[in-house]
């Protein structure tokens, strides 16, 4: 098993992780985002719950 370093691990790929990670990439720090299901990355609001269909 390989090993690797993160200077960042942002847990969540709601409204906060989804914009944190690309600002952090930018800056040149390795980051990695952790979430359980790809079809939630934005959060709930824009997936499930507060956009009027």
């Amino acid at each position: 098993m390989d090993t690797q370093y993160y200077d960042d691990i942002i847990i969540g790929g709601g409204k906060a992780g989804k914009t944190l990670a690309p600002a952090l990439v930018a800056d040149g720090r390795q980051t990695a985002l952790v979430e359980r299901s790809l079809n939630m990355i934005g959060g709930s609001c824009p997936n499930i719950a507060c956009i009027p269909s």
